[in-house]
């Protein structure tokens, strides 16, 4: 089954470098992002599947305007949480993982339960019920997901050839296509 993940627009906390919150809106530069996305992703899917942050709400509806489809939201396509750190610094949030090497999965990524936020266990448990909920749900459609960077990371370790232990970039806008 043909799934693509499109990573949102830019966002004006990720234009100022902070961990975004649910609710942080696109910036100039994202609403650019998610124009183009919309025109590259036309026709090349059935079902339109967002999370629910304003962000890939809005990234969503470009592409929705566009096509005339729906958009679906999922709980699962959510960011990873990153808990007392939303609305910090990335700098602040680098820091802590420095100093915090231990809680590394070396396969998933940093646990970030001891600051309220979640596990890369956590995320890859909701990535993969995201993709069995779609398998059964719609069966024989392709998939657009409008989601996030950890998201999308996570989804080509655990579905691709990417090992999460080496750096891959996730632009704002950008396409990943998998056959899941």
């Amino acid at each position: 089954m043909n799934f693509i993940f499109l990573r949102h627009g830019e966002s004006i906390d990720n234009q100022d470098n902070i961990i975004a919150g649910e609710s942080t809106p696109l910036s100039a530069a994202g609403i650019q992002q998610a124009q183009e996305a919309a025109e590259a992703l036309s026709g090349q899917f059935d079902i339109l599947v967002s999370s629910p942050f304003t962000r890939t709400i809005q990234t969503a509806k470009f592409i929705a305007d566009k096509t005339g489809y729906e958009i679906v939201t999922r709980n699962e396509l959510k960011e990873k949480s990153f808990g007392s750190f939303i609305g910090k610094s990335i700098d602040e949030l680098e820091t802590y993982k420095r100093e915090n090497q231990t809680e590394r999965d070396p396969r998933l990524g940093y646990d970030y339960n001891s600051v309220g936020g979640e596990s890369g266990q956590e995320l890859a448990e909701r990535i993969s019920r995201f993709v069995t909920l779609m398998k059964e749900s719609y069966p024989d459609k392709r998939i657009l997901a409008v989601t996030h960077a950890a998201v999308i990371r996570l989804v080509h370790v655990l579905y691709g050839t990417h090992e999460y232990g080496t750096y891959l970039p996730v632009p704002h806008g950008s396409i990943h296509k998998f056959n899941l």
